[in-house]
């Protein structure tokens, strides 16, 4: 320990001891406060300052994370669903497009037979042929003349999975089902994941392959040219 007490005398002149003591301590153990000495636990703070959180603490913690991932998670999912939506309404409003393109050159829609399946048969499915007829000129129902591709690349649907057949829930194209198809008629279809969409309102709702199936309802989005229901 090292102690040093002293006072000096003002007004004498010189340098001296006051009456007013003061002590400084150096010692392993005590800490001055407030001029009172107070005597430690050893390394009791660094035992503070290491102390850890407590399970309940952690429990919590991992709890409040869990529930701010659901959240997140929930709301990038709907996000992406939203966006595959929008893809799916811009792809049958192209599509429509060169539609109109192909009736111009043509005179007529393409009224192709059909494929031997919906999807899954790959180069021969109905779905494959309605490529092939707006990007190729090929598999569209009859001889075209002069022919220029309206659409070089026709798009699938977003969650379209070529070794899973989607039936007929993807992209779809008809000039109609029985006694009621025609070269001068078309229905493009597809199902929207978001039912609150807006599109919605304004698509054409009805049937697809009769008046009365509902085949365009909501959350089915529709657009029908001279299609008679």
């Amino acid at each position: 320990m090292f102690l040093f007490n002293g006072k000096t005398n003002k007004g004498s002149g010189k340098k001296g001891f006051t009456s007013t003591s003061f002590v400084t301590v150096l010692h392993e153990g005590f800490v001055r406060k407030d001029k009172t000495f107070s005597n430690l636990k050893p390394n009791s703070l660094q035992l503070k300052a290491n102390k850890g959180f407590t399970l309940i603490e952690l429990l919590v913690v991992i709890a409040i994370i869990g529930m701010l991932s659901s959240v997140v998670l929930a709301s990038l999912n709907s996000a992406r669903a939203k966006a595959r939506d929008a893809r799916r309404i811009a792809d049958l409003k192209q599509m429509s497009t060169a539609l109109e393109f192909f009736y111009d050159q043509q005179g007529r829609y393409p009224t192709s037979s059909g494929g031997t399946c919906w999807d899954l048969c790959t180069s021969t499915s109905h779905w494959q042929y309605f490529k092939n007829c707006l990007s190729l000129g090929q598999n569209c129902g009859f001889s075209l003349s002069n022919y220029n591709p309206v659409m070089p690349s026709v798009p699938d649907d977003p969650l379209d999975d070529p070794s899973v057949s989607q039936g007929s829930s993807g992209y779809v194209y008809t000039t109609g089902w029985d006694g009621s198809r025609g070269s001068d008629r078309y229905l493009l279809r597809t199902r929207l994941e978001n039912t609150d969409n807006s599109a919605l309102d304004s698509d054409s709702d009805g049937g697809w392959r009769n008046a009365s199936d509902g085949g365009c309802n909501d959350p089915w989005y529709c657009i029908k040219v001279g299609v008679p229901f």
